[in-house]
């Protein structure tokens, strides 16, 4: 019964190992996945280019904006500067303005003076020439003299004098006021000429100063109109190389994730391809076990079978269950001629075929049956030499079930160097996943457990998936190791328990317990475990889904499936 189970499992592990053959990647497959992925990095090494020339395209514009920024600021600068010249120059021409009038209306003044003084200097004139006249028709300077002359008394010459000196004082007087008013006259037109000449002067010069001033912010605001303009022209450069490299950027994203995502492919092939290989090796293993061991054990006695033998014609022998009477036919042609005591029935026609030509001895040496042609293929004598030297052979039930358990654990966990890594966030293989959900009324239940990355829950699963033991961890809490190992021990006719300190004491499919008791895992041989891991001190953050990796536990229980 048990060789028959164990033969069912085997037939499983090889269907299993055809159907993960069956996903394996064709060449072309693989072929096309390496074609896209060459194509994936050389769009992702030309779009790496293309951000780099951006990069540098979008530095050249920047220090031309900052160029142009400097620039634009200079060219505002002196702006700024030709606005307060021309605004001073507006003041001064203000001012100007102002001792223009001023000028002016001194110029006026001077100009009415002299016109006062030309009048009166003309007044004067007037008087001399009229003064001139009446000494010319009066004779004044003889009537002067007679006045002196005249033989009057003393005192009329006293009068005379005096008269005299009151008209030449008079005459004098005229004289100096006509003096006095061509001396204002000519002051008058000096300083009219001197406001004049001031009052021009001031003009020239504010009119001057607003030149310069005009002329001053005529050019700095054309000088800031073109840098304005360039510097217009250096940002919308700017805009451009900024958008330029936003796209080629998103084209790199975009080229890195279709690499990301053909290395993820080409990473599920080859672990899939790591698997089916563990797989297919395990398989092969186990077919070369059983087929050693089928041919290592004695074959038992064939039990013939009625639609075997020859049809009896004559009455049983006195083994009638067994061994029936053959006719005389075939006693000619395969068995010794039976007992002397023929049936009644028998017919003389069967005589002939007895003839001494052919017939054996009379007296036979055993009794016909079907044993005698069974035995000699039942000895095991040929046998012995197939038989495996390295390792004893465990019983034909363990190693048989020890090989479905690991060919689980390895169905189960993601192969070894696939980068599964405590706290990396790698989810459980398909098969985990699938199992999950499939014995989840009966495992733990834990909001902050993902993908099952418990050891001992894993190693339930295992049990459980792989048909060995499907009561494994009694109904209690599986996601506890002191759960499953307790429940081994209460059952020693199913688990042998053994204690070792090196690989060498274990075989696949070997249940290990650290002394500590702090984690379990399944042994696969060549130093090699599957297991999962759970992160205690930081719940919620992962820890390691299933897995194999290299023997961790070196030392410790081991519980082995005896059946």
């Amino acid at each position: 019964m048990t060789t028959h189970r164990s033969i069912r499992r085997l037939a499983c592990v090889v269907s299993a190992m055809a159907m993960l053959a069956g996903m394996a990647l064709t060449p072309a497959q693989a072929d096309g996945l390496t074609d896209q992925k060459q194509k994936a990095s050389s769009e992702v090494s030309q779009a790496q280019s293309a951000v780099s020339g951006d990069q540098t395209a979008l530095g050249a514009a920047n220090a031309n904006v900052a160029a142009a920024q400097s620039q634009f600021a200079q060219a505002q600068q002196a702006l700024a500067d030709a606005q307060a010249q021309w605004n001073q120059a507006a003041q001064i021409e203000n001012d100007k303005s102002t001792e223009l009038a001023k000028a002016n209306q001194a110029l006026a003044d001077a100009q009415a003076k002299v016109v006062d003084a030309q009048a009166k200097v003309e007044a004067q004139k007037g008087a001399i020439n009229a003064y001139a006249r009446s000494v010319v028709q009066d004779s004044l300077p003889l009537v002067s003299f007679a006045a002196l002359i005249d033989p009057a008394s003393t005192a009329s010459l006293a009068d005379r004098i005096q008269w005299n000196d009151t008209v030449l004082a008079i005459n004098q007087a005229t004289l100096d006021q006509f003096t006095q008013a061509q001396a204002q006259l000519e002051a008058a037109q000096s300083v009219a000429q001197a406001a004049q000449a001031k009052a021009d002067q001031a003009k020239q010069a504010a009119d001057a100063q607003v030149a310069t001033a005009l002329e001053a912010q005529t050019v700095a605001a054309q000088a800031a109109d073109d840098v304005a303009a360039a510097l217009g022209r250096e940002q919308t450069a700017q805009e451009s190389a900024v958008q330029a490299l936003r796209d080629d950027q998103a084209r790199l994203a975009q080229a890195q994730a279709d690499q990301k995502d053909i290395d993820a492919q080409i990473a599920a092939a080859e672990r899939k391809a790591a698997q089916l290989r563990q797989q297919t090796e395990l398989a092969q293993a186990a077919a070369e076990i059983a087929k050693q061991e089928a041919a290592s054990k004695p074959t038992p006695p064939a039990t013939p079978k009625p639609s075997t033998t020859p049809t009896p014609s004559v009455t049983p022998t006195p083994k009638p269950s067994t061994t029936p009477t053959p006719t005389p036919a075939s006693v000619t042609s395969t068995s010794p001629t039976p007992a002397p005591a023929p049936s009644p029935s028998a017919s003389p026609a069967t005589v002939p075929l007895a003839s001494p030509t052919s017939a054996p001895p009379a007296t036979p040496t055993s009794q016909p049956s079907a044993e005698p042609s069974a035995k000699p293929t039942a000895t095991p004598s040929a046998t012995p030499t197939v038989k495996p030297t390295p390792t004893p052979t465990p019983p034909p039930a363990a190693s048989n079930d020890a090989a479905a358990i690991v060919q689980t654990a390895l169905t189960l966990a993601w192969p070894a160097g696939t980068g599964v890594w405590d706290g990396d966030g790698t989810p459980g293989t398909a098969a985990y996943q699938q199992a999950l959900q499939k014995y989840q009324a009966k495992t733990c239940v834990r909001s902050w457990l993902p993908d099952g990355r418990v050891c001992a829950l894993f190693v339930a699963i295992v049990m459980w998936s792989s048909g060995v033991d499907s009561s494994f961890g009694g109904g209690g809490n599986v996601c506890l190791v002191s759960t499953l190992r307790a429940y081994m021990e209460a059952h020693p006719g199913t688990y042998q328990e053994i204690t070792y300190t090196s690989a060498n004491a274990l075989r696949p499919g070997d249940i290990l317990i650290p002394w500590d008791l702090g984690h379990i895992a399944i042994y696969l041989g060549n130093n090699q475990q599957a297991d999962a891991s759970l992160d205690y001190a930081r719940p919620g953050y992962g820890g390691r889904t299933a897995s194999v990796r290299n023997l961790s536990i070196t030392s410790g229980y081991a519980y082995r499936y005896i059946g």
